[in-house]
């Protein structure tokens, strides 16, 4: 079983065998200029971001943070407040080692945005990776305060798309709604420019004896994943969707 990346395996299509189509992503093109990027986001979404500069909201942009940073601390408060209040799985709250671990092995190309309102308190907050030798960079996590902190978070992914141009990427990819489905997250990220791509996964069984094996010891029917889980015989372990942060 394989993720496929929306960008950077776009060639695999539904004609190779085992390509499995799964739902839309978002992303914004890097190289098109202000006017451009203007022109593609949903009127709701510009008004936001322009109400939010008039509040006097300004975002701060960290490269490369220490895992005390008070940026990085900042965002991990954020979410785990959204995490809260949206009622979320225990799977999106991530221990200290994961964040432990994205600092180290991403270094400067680990990007932390937090909006602040006139008062300097946190209103919204998002991680993004930076990897300038893909092109891409990459929405990851997000978190807000609640109230008009969904007007800040869409204020710091303009800011990620500017600060993310300067360095040279050509795309920032949104990616897609929980379980690539076209929720309210996907109509989120959709809000800010027209770039649509397809999530794939790759399922292909190389050893048909033993996967049939593995199947009938946990009692599931081997074609079961041509449609639902796969490998079959792991459907009750929780796969992890794409575009799995939440803004509200």
């Amino acid at each position: 079983f394989l993720r496929l990346h929306p960008l950077l395996d776009d060639g695999w299509s539904t004609g190779a065998e085992g390509a499995c189509d799964h739902g839309r992503t978002v992303s914004i093109d890097l190289t098109a200029d202000d006017t451009t990027f203007r022109a593609g986001l949903r009127a709701g979404h510009r008004g936001d971001v322009d109400r939010a500069v008039r509040d006097g909201v300004r975002v701060d942009v960290v490269a490369g943070p220490d895992v005390d940073d008070p940026a990085l601390v900042a965002f991990r408060d954020l979410y785990a407040a959204t995490m809260d209040r949206v009622g979320a799985d225990p799977y999106y709250a991530f221990p200290d080692a994961y964040y432990a671990a994205l600092v180290a092995g991403l270094g400067d190309d680990l990007l932390v945005l937090v909006a602040r309102g006139p008062d300097g308190a946190p209103l919204a907050g998002a991680l993004f990776t930076a990897r300038v030798s893909s092109g891409v960079g990459q929405y990851h996590l997000s978190g807000t305060a609640g109230g008009s902190g969904l007007q800040a978070t869409k204020l710091v992914v303009a800011t990620a798309r500017r600060v993310l141009r300067d360095r040279g990427l050509s795309v920032l990819h949104l990616g897609g709604g929980r379980g690539a489905e076209e929720d309210s997250l996907f109509r989120f990220k959709a809000g800010f420019a027209p770039g649509r791509h397809t999530y794939r996964s790759l399922r292909r069984v190389l050893d048909p004896a033993e996967y049939a094996r593995r199947c009938a010891a946990v009692g599931v029917d081997p074609a079961s994943g041509d449609t639902g889980h796969f490998p079959a015989y792991r459907a009750g372990v929780r796969a992890a969707p794409p575009g799995r942060g939440t803004v509200r």
